[in-house]
């Protein structure tokens, strides 16, 4: 497959801008999945459905694209005649590249953090290209393009419905670090995360250094009816998304210090 990058929102923002009123606006389905070719963006994969299993892979009439053990895998884009309120529900993709003419031409966007890519990298064998692309990352993800979009920095997370699975496959328990509900408040949107270190019997720091992009963000747990967390702009997530989120903030304030964390 032939790789390449999707345009960015600035991009689109931009063209927009300088587009004058008779020229053609950028609108919804102006990028279409072509077979052998693999479109990139910041968190998805857009293929042709033509490249690949459809042995492995089912296309939901919600617009869901699961794989055979039920999970979650991406989405593409149903045909127009389901009606109204099937073409206005929002998913975690953006529609501009998510439209498709046919069923055989539609294009199938892959969420990065519900499937693999596996790599030979020297002598560490294969790994996973995409091991950084995480549940509680794709939320993260979400939440700052809603606050760079909307303007808002205070959000409710609530779990969505348990996912029906089959009958043969093991339910996995819920989470007790999990909640009804988080209120999370975004304070600094990004920041770059260097290390852990670990340096050589010379002193001189090792190759283990890691970079990481991250936020910092308030949070509490709190219940789906609690007035105070009402301001905030409500989020719906799926289940296992929504516990990886409560997982990871708990681990951060683990390993911060006191004087960065307010524990109460």
């Amino acid at each position: 497959l032939e790789a390449l990058l999707l345009p960015t929102s600035l991009l689109q923002a931009c063209a927009e801008v300088v587009a004058c009123e008779e020229c053609t606006p950028m609108g919804q389905g102006h990028i279409r999945a072509q077979p052998g070719r693999l479109f990139v963006s910041a968190q998805c994969f857009l293929v042709s459905a033509t490249d690949l299993d459809e042995a492995v892979i089912t296309r939901g009439a919600d617009g869901l694209v699961s794989c055979r053990c039920g999970s979650t895998v991406g989405e593409w884009q149903p045909p127009a005649s389901g009606g109204a309120e099937r073409r206005s529900k929002r998913l975690l993709c953006g529609e501009s590249w998510r439209k498709g003419s046919a069923c055989k031409a539609a294009g199938i966007s892959l969420y990065k953090h519900r499937i693999s890519l596996p790599h030979t990298h020297g002598e560490s064998g294969l790994v996973d290209v995409l091991q950084d692309f995480s549940e509680e990352a794709s939320v993260g993800a979400h939440l700052l393009s809603l606050r760079a979009n909307q303007g808002q920095s205070r959000f409710v997370l609530l779990p969505g419905a348990p996912a029906s699975t089959p009958s043969d496959m093991p339910v996995e328990p819920r989470l007790a670090s999990s909640a009804e509900a988080l209120e999370l408040r975004i304070v600094v949107p990004d920041l770059l995360l260097i290390g852990p270190q670990l340096h050589e019997d010379g002193g001189s720091p090792g190759d283990s250094a890691r970079t990481q992009r991250a936020a910092k963000v308030y949070y509490r747990r709190c219940s789906c009816l609690d007035t105070a967390a009402q301001g905030g702009t409500q989020v719906v997530v799926p289940q296992e998304s929504f516990d990886a989120v409560c997982t990871s903030l708990d681990s951060w304030v683990e390993r911060m210090p006191p004087s960065q964390t307010d524990r109460k």
